[in-house]
């Protein structure tokens, strides 16, 4: 009788989960020194001359930096216009610089598209209590979920210090997407659908003050498949004869490559100009660059 040994090998498999972090959007500029103009800020009231709406700027300095409204007022907001219709991310709070420990310690926020018509961030059926400053300098940042959409924003205090309300305040976000530009993250895309060839596509985005659509990351490649409807649509690659390799028109580098099997194969020699979509969704492949396709623009904001 023959005798078998079994041996177990235990395989130990180390899964590693990376988030990709996106990056906090920048500030509007409403805090000191940053380019929204005094003019747009407004308020229900104020508490002396020295402590107006346009005194309600994250970092500001100096007597009564701060927005302060009148004690008597039973329903202080203070608003600010951005100039045109925008994707706000978050509003930034801090009290009072100088002087008393006033700060608001919660609040509410409404937005408009056209100054008129205001409505305000919701939670279980209600207006949304945002939780503000704790102290009159560290400042707190709260988020909105999904931005707002607005080119008004306005904050009303609900719950103030001993020693009243006061707002120093940023909001952070990106201007808006125009001319049926959709959003992704921090840039706006547009799929022409209207065919052309490479270089007139590439002249349509310049239009726009975009360019053909560079993809970076996985996710990105998914949106423009979905927006593009699986459409072959042309994106920003073209072969460079001086590296030898296909680059992103738009300077940046071509990290990330969704090719389809056997390509990009330069057939004949003369295919320079990227595709997306070809035969399966959000797979890419070189072809004439003269070809009629639709395409899809990129609008990077820094």
């Amino acid at each position: 009788m023959e005798t078998f040994t079994l041996r177990c090998v235990s395989l130990l498999v180390i899964v590693y989960t990376v988030t990709a972090q996106t990056p906090e959007p920048p500030s509007f500029g409403a805090e000191r020194g940053g380019a929204v103009p005094s003019i747009a800020f407004t308020s229900s009231t104020q508490f002396n001359r020295q402590s107006g709406a346009s005194k309600g700027r994250l970092k500001l300095k100096g007597n009564f930096a701060a927005w302060i409204p009148s004690p008597q007022d039973p329903d202080p907001w203070i608003q600010v216009d951005l100039g045109e219709v925008s994707d706000v991310y978050s509003v930034i709070t801090q009290g009072r610089a100088d002087g008393r420990a006033q700060y608001t310690m919660a609040y509410e926020v409404s937005s408009s598209v056209d100054g008129v018509t205001f409505d305000f961030v919701q939670e279980n059926g209600g207006n949304k209590r945002f939780d503000g400053n704790t102290n009159k300098n560290a400042p707190v940042t709260n988020s909105f979920d999904p931005p707002l959409k607005a080119r008004y924003v306005a904050l009303y205090p609900t719950e103030c210090s001993n020693f009243g309300c006061a707002v120093r305040l940023d909001l952070l976000g990106y201007p808006g997407c125009k001319d049926n530009f959709e959003r992704f993250y921090t840039n706006c895309y547009l799929h022409v659908t209207t065919p052309g060839n490479f270089s007139e596509q590439q002249a349509v985005c310049m239009g726009y003050g975009a360019d053909l659509a560079s993809i970076q990351t996985e996710e990105e490649n998914d949106f423009i498949a979905d927006i593009t409807d699986n459409v072959r649509s042309w994106i920003g690659g073209k072969f460079d004869p001086n590296t030898d390799s296909f680059m992103w028109v738009d300077g940046s580098a071509m990290s990330l490559t969704k090719w389809r099997k056997r390509e990009p194969n330069r057939w004949g020699g003369k295919e320079d100009c990227v595709e997306t979509n070809f035969i399966r969704r959000g797979l890419w492949n070189d072809h004439f660059c003269v070809r009629q396709k639709a395409a899809v623009c990129k609008l990077t904001f820094p």
